[in-house]
C-alpha cells in the first residue's frame, strides 16, 4: 500500500530574517500546492513547529540568535521526520558539510537560488518524507506480522504436543482424537 501525502501532510516551513527573501519563497511556491508557514527566526519556527505538522523546512544560516545549521540541528532532534534544507548566501563551509555529515541537513542551496532547481529539491524533500513514512509504516507492519506468526506457531506447537501426548483409544480414529483435544483445548 502506498501513502500519497494529503495536501494537509505538505507544509513547507520557511525561516529567514530577511522579509524580501521570505516573500520572494512564498510567490515562488504558492501555486505548488504546499501550505506554507513562513518564520522571521527560530524562535518563531519553533513556535509554528509546535502547532504544526511540518514536511519540509527551508532555512536561512546567518540569523540572528541561533544559525540555520543550529536551528535545523535542534528541529532534527525534535521533529525526525521534517525535510530540513538550508538555504544561505553565505557559504560557512565546514558548517554546512559538519550539518550534512550529521545528517541534519538533507540538501544546501545558495542564495540567490535557481527557482526551479529550489523547487525540484523541495518536491523531492516531499518525496523523500513520503518515503521514510511508508517505510516507518511498513516496518511497523512487519514486526506485528512477525509477532503474529511466532504467536501461530506457538499455538500450532502446543497442538502439536497435545496431539503426540494424546493416546490413540482402540476403535477411534486419529482424526477423532484430534477433533476431541481441539475441543477440550480451544
Amino acid at each position: 500500500r502506498t501513502l500519497a501525502p494529503d495536501d494537509s501532510e505538505r507544509t513547507l516551513l520557511l525561516v529567514d530574517d530577511d522579509p524580501y527573501v521570505l516573500t520572494a519563497l512564498q510567490r515562488l511556491f504558492r501555486r505548488e500546492g504546499y501550505r506554507i508557514l513562513a518564520a522571521a527566526n527560530p524562535a518563531e519556527a519553533f513556535d509554528l513547529l509546535a502547532a504544526n505538522r511540518v514536511g519540509v523546512i527551508v532555512s536561512d544560516q546567518r540569523m540572528p540568535g541561533m544559525s540555520g545549521t543550529e536551528f535545523l540541528g535542534h528541529v532534527k532532534e525534535l521533529y525526525p521526520d521534517s525535510v530540513r534544507i538550508m538555504l544561505s548566501g553565505y557559504t560557512e563551509l565546514q558548517s554546512v558539510i559538519d550539518s550534512i555529515n550529521s545528517g541534519s541537513i538533507y540538501r544546501f542551496l545558495t542564495k540567490p537560488w535557481d527557482d526551479d532547481q529550489l523547487r525540484s529539491v523541495i518536491h523531492d524533500g516531499f518525496r523523500q518524507q513520503n518515503l521514510a513514512q511508508e517505510n516507518s509504516l511498513l516496518s511497523s507492519q512487519y514486526r506485528e506480522a512477525v509477532i503474529s506468526l511466532a504467536e501461530t506457531r506457538a499455538q500450532l506447537q502446543a497442538l502439536q504436543d497435545r496431539g503426540a501426548r494424546a493416546k490413540v483409544s482402540p476403535g477411534r480414529t486419529a482424526a477423532a482424537t484430534l477433533d476431541r483435544t481441539r475441543r477440550k483445548h480451544p
